[in-house]
């Protein structure tokens, strides 16, 4: 197994702190996420998989996912939509509160704590208040 050191953040939806992937370890996970649309169908039709095969080869590589994932940060996730919470570009700057993530990039407050998120013109974070 090679561990990649990846930093751990809050997650808010699974209510602990995780491995968050760089945009780098992000699209290897992506790309086993997403089935290829051409494996399914052709320019003129399916390719010969019915529905059960179909299901078969997105369970197989959502499960690759999970592994790919497992490997690059030593941790196991439950499920495979947990990978999705996982993308550190999907969360915005730390709170200077509570130090948790903000939920978005554009975030106007932290939903943990309810401290302010002060930004200039630009929208630039200039600093938290209560």
């Amino acid at each position: 197994m090679g561990v990649i050191a990846s930093k751990f953040r809050y997650c808010w939806r699974l209510r602990e702190s995780i491995p968050m992937l760089d945009e780098r370890q992000w699209a290897i996970v992506e790309d086993l996420l997403s089935v290829p649309f051409m494996l399914f169908k052709g320019m003129h039709g399916t390719c010969g998989l019915d529905r059960e095969q179909q299901k078969a080869v997105a369970a197989t590589r959502k499960a690759w996912a999970l592994d790919a994932y497992w490997e690059m940060t030593g941790i196991r996730l439950a499920a495979p939509h947990h990978l999705y919470y996982a993308r550190n570009a999907n969360y915005g700057s730390d709170c200077r509160c509570c130090c948790k993530p903000l939920r978005t990039q554009r975030a106007r407050f932290c939903t943990e704590c309810g401290t302010s998120v002060v930004t200039d013109e630009s929208g630039t974070e200039l600093s938290a208040s209560l």
